[in-house]
């Protein structure tokens, strides 16, 4: 599933990586996600950084404060150092808030080497919000198949 949004996103916004995190807007708790071509590392070392207070701009606390986008660079020294020592070099951060609250986030990585995440990308996958919250809605009400 990983493989097929990053190819759908990619449309918009060229990317090396992904993590989807879809989260329960009354709790606030990550629900489910989706990775494609990111280790499961690179997403617990900075969940450790930021529940240890040394990362401010995690999509969690982004989401708390009411950040939509954000770009990890060099002028986060230690989510810049994270990404660089799991072969990325750039970030893109992306709030999934609908009506309801926060339905997830949506984390973009780029690898070293190539053109960091800018601006405008930042505008154009925040395109993507309201058909990824309408997503996440559908499958959370959807009838179990058990």
């Amino acid at each position: 599933m990983g493989e097929a949004v990053s190819r759908a996103i990619g449309v918009l916004v060229a990317h090396d990586a992904l993590h989807l995190c879809w989260r329960h807007p009354g709790t606030d708790l990550p629900s489910f996600g989706f990775w494609h071509r990111l280790t499961p590392k690179v997403d617990w070392t900075q969940l450790i950084a930021f529940y240890s207070g040394r990362e401010s701009a995690h999509p969690a606390g982004q989401a708390r404060r009411g950040v939509p986008g954000h770009v990890v660079d060099a002028r986060d020294p230690l989510a810049h150092r994270i990404l660089l020592d799991n072969g990325f070099g750039s970030e893109l951060r992306l709030v999934l808030r609908g009506a309801k609250g926060v339905w997830g986030t949506l984390a973009l990585f780029r690898e070293q080497g190539g053109r960091p995440f800018a601006p405008d990308d930042v505008d154009r996958v925040a395109r993507l919000v309201p058909p990824l919250v309408a997503a996440s809605r559908t499958y959370v009400r959807a009838p179990s198949l058990r």
